[in-house]
């Protein structure tokens, strides 16, 4: 992935294969002190949306999860946040519906 490889906190642009291509390196190019600070003031993954939709999802690898139980599922105290979290698995094609139970697609 070039992002990963060069487009980091501390860019690469010199040795980046597609350096002629890039919008970044054009002339909207912020600082990269400012991009480093920018990236180092990212709010915690723990306790984010993310985070708790990745435990949805991971809790959904081991088999379906009922309604109910979607809240426990997903780490989180608010049933409404969770049935957020999985209406938006189910947009994104992650998981189905089975009744009343989330599961991944067949």
């Amino acid at each position: 992935d070039l992002g990963a490889r060069y487009c980091t906190s501390r860019p690469r642009c010199s040795e980046c294969p597609v350096a002629l291509q890039c919008a970044w390196a054009g002339e909207a190019r912020p600082d990269p002190a400012e991009a480093t600070r920018r990236a180092t003031a990212a709010a915690p993954f723990a306790g984010s949306t993310r985070y708790h939709r990745g435990r949805l999802l991971d809790a959904l690898r081991s088999g379906a999860v009922r309604s109910d139980d979607l809240a426990a599922a997903a780490l989180l105290a608010d049933a409404g946040e969770a049935a957020t979290l999985a209406a938006g698995l189910v947009r994104d094609g992650l998981a189905e519906w089975d009744d009343d139970r989330l599961r991944l697609p067949a």
